[in-house]
């Protein structure tokens, strides 16, 4: 039995088969704008910290005030879809800064060189 299906069952056989861009391809999975797919995919290039996608922006009493297609919550960075630019003055108010996916397109470095790199 071994011979055939030995490599399957040792520890950990299944999460070496995971191909190295598994996290991102998850992650985009769950991005629906395009400009926010290459702001993720660009920041994974650069081993930036990955965002967190469709994350609810609350203000200082709780109350849901934002969302943010992509979103770095300890740096209180985000990242708004043309549709979600309503919600750029409410997030700023709870003290984020907020970037608009389509201005970040052409050049997403003026973002991911300000997020923390990943040690992985």
């Amino acid at each position: 039995m071994e011979g055939i299906y030995g490599c399957l069952l040792e520890p950990g056989a299944f999460e070496a088969a995971k191909p190295p861009n598994a996290d991102l391809e998850s992650l985009l999975a769950n991005v629906l704008d395009a400009d926010a797919r290459n702001i993720a995919t660009a920041a994974d290039a650069a081993k930036a910290a990955m965002p967190q996608v469709g994350f609810e922006i609350a203000d200082g009493r709780g109350e849901i005030v934002a969302a943010a297609e992509l979103a770095w919550p300890d740096q209180r960075v985000c990242v708004l879809t043309k549709a979600q630019s309503e919600y750029a003055d409410a997030a700023r108010a709870a003290g984020w800064t907020v970037w608009l996916a389509a201005e970040l397109a052409a050049s997403p470095w003026m973002l991911i060189d300000h997020l923390p790199r990943r040690t992985a």
